[in-house]
This record gives C-alpha cells, sequence and structure tokens, in this order.
C-alpha cells in the first residue's frame, strides 16, 4: 500500500511558519517577515524570507489567509477593480454646476465622489470699506494616469507592448567562413 503524497494544503506547518504567512499578509514583504519571526540579520532575512515563501505549504496557507481577509472585510479584486475605475473615467465636469461654480460635495454621486482625492477651500474677507469676501475652491482628483495603468496592468492590456519590449534572439552568421563539418 503507497501512502498518498500530502498537498500543500494538507501539510502542517510549524508555529514559527504559520507566524511568518500571518506577518507576510500584513505587507507581503517576506524579508520583514522572516526577520520579525525568525529574530536574525538583514541579510539571512534576505536569503531566507524569499525561500520559506517558495513553499507550496507556505504558500497555501497565504492564499488560505488572504481568502479569509477577503471574506472578513468583504475586499475582493471586482471592488478594488470598481473603485480603480471610479477614478479612472470620473470627469472634472461632474463637479461642476452650470454657471462653473463647485457643487456641494454631499450632492455628488458616490462614483465621482470616490474619485476625489481632496478639496481645498480659501475665503479671505475683503479689506477696507467692502463687507464682501472672496472664495476660491480647489478640487484634486485621485491620478487618472495612475488608476487607467493599474487597471491596465490588472487587465493585461499592455502584454503586447512588454511582448515587444523582449530583446530578439541573436543571430551572428559569419561570412567567408566554411563550416567546421563541409567537405569542401
Amino acid at each position: 500500500m503507497t501512502a498518498k503524497r500530502k498537498t500543500g494544503k494538507e501539510r502542517k506547518l510549524t508555529p514559527k511558519q504559520e507566524k511568518f504567512c500571518r506577518e507576510y499578509v500584513v505587507d507581503f514583504n517576506a524579508t520583514r517577515a522572516y526577520k520579525d519571526v525568525y529574530k536574525c540579520s538583514d541579510e539571512v532575512a534576505n536569503a531566507s524570507g524569499p525561500r520559506l515563501l517558495g513553499k507550496v505549504s507556505i504558500q497555501a496557507r497565504i492564499a488560505d489567509l488572504q481568502k479569509d481577509l477577503q471574506k472578513a472585510t468583504g475586499i475582493n479584486a471586482e471592488r478594488v477593480i470598481n473603485e480603480y475605475a471610479k477614478v479612472a473615467f470620473a470627469n472634472i465636469k461632474s463637479v461642476l454646476t452650470e454657471g462653473n461654480e463647485i457643487k456641494d460635495i454631499s450632492q455628488l454621486p458616490d462614483e465621482i465622489a470616490a474619485a476625489v482625492e481632496s478639496i481645498q477651500s480659501d475665503i479671505r474677507h475683503d479689506s477696507g470699506d467692502s463687507e464682501g469676501y472672496t472664495e476660491k475652491v480647489k478640487v484634486k482628483f485621485h491620478s487618472k494616469l495612475g488608476a487607467l495603468s493599474d487597471l491596465g496592468k490588472h487587465l493585461g492590456i499592455f502584454k503586447k507592448d512588454n511582448e515587444q519590449s523582449k530583446p530578439l534572439p541573436l543571430t551572428i552568421i559569419v561570412f567567408g567562413e566554411k563550416p567546421k563539418d563541409d567537405p569542401k
């Protein structure tokens, strides 16, 4: 009777390996996680962290922890992509009234408000006999280009560009020499 080989999920991790996995999912830095758990030098952690991360059982445990985090937080790939899309496709005209005034932020649709990084209001009282004031409002959106780039990477839009940048195989042709195995 042959013993069945255990899969990565079925293998038991040591307590330190379990702690490494839990530390790793905090910031996905294998060196930091290894150093925190095994209390070693930067040099040892630099070499050992990624090596430990290469183990099938460690990868399986990290995948399980990530699934648990997704369930607990409700954050998944679809939700993240939707937020990127809000930033990528927001239009500045959406925050303006017909008279080119800034709309009240509470009146903005959620998909536009999600794209706004900050709103700055500068109110200056006029000096002298005037009782008026000047108000200047600045609206700053999150980076549209950054969001588009990240969406493009996720969707594989740039794969063709990446393939074009790969080096071509080099073939050297020497003229005037006979091949060594040529009998002539």
